[in-house]
């Protein structure tokens, strides 16, 4: 059935006891094998930690006030969840996820990436101020790309920046243009 009619029944049945346990922790392989496979695997550091080194393949919704509003917003409905933090990032995001109806998501816990999953390929990129953009960005390989609504790009944005709204992302993303991309929105998290 199409999502609509599924949470149709959904929302009429209406929501069962939800089941709030911290599951049994991930093994570095199954980790690994999850992030090789381009499942949704989530960082609740904070965006710096999460920049400096993580998970290649993870995404990061850095817990707090906003973490199951966004990841409920963009993440496809039924995909299977990894939570990937510390105990009680993990133990307070799957009791707000259950809130929003992402229920029983399965966790990696711990803050070390080469810990984690020490054979798993880590990352990192470049947080920087305004001033660290490079000037060069409009015609070159560098472009700004705005995440914010399409409301508060049109109400403010930067000059040449490219607007693909955070929830429009993912299936926007021929959308983006090459090259290293800067992206920009309000306060930094999304």
């Amino acid at each position: 059935p199409s999502y609509y009619a599924h949470m149709g029944v959904t929302n009429t049945a209406g929501p069962g006891p939800a089941d709030l346990t911290v599951p049994e922790a991930l093994d570095a392989e199954e980790l690994m094998r999850r992030l090789e496979a381009g499942e949704w695997v989530v960082d609740l550091r904070r965006r710096v930690a999460f920049a400096s080194s993580r998970l290649k393949g993870s995404v990061s919704f850095r817990y707090g006030n906003s973490c199951s509003t966004y990841l409920g917003w963009v993440m496809p409905w039924g995909e299977q969840l990894t939570l990937v933090g510390s105990r009680a990032d993990v133990e307070n995001a799957i009791r707000d996820l259950a809130r929003i109806g992402i229920d029983s998501p399965d966790a990696a816990l711990g803050t070390d990436p080469h810990a984690l999953a020490p054979r798993a390929a880590v990352a990192s990129f470049p947080c920087v101020g305004w001033d660290g953009v490079p000037a060069s960005r409009s015609g070159g390989a560098d472009a700004v790309v705005d995440v914010r609504r399409a409301d508060e790009y049109a109400a403010s944005r930067v000059a040449g920046a490219v607007n693909v709204p955070l929830h429009e992302l993912l299936p926007r993303l021929a959308d983006l243009p090459a090259g290293k991309l800067w992206v920009h929105c309000t306060s930094g998290y999304r």
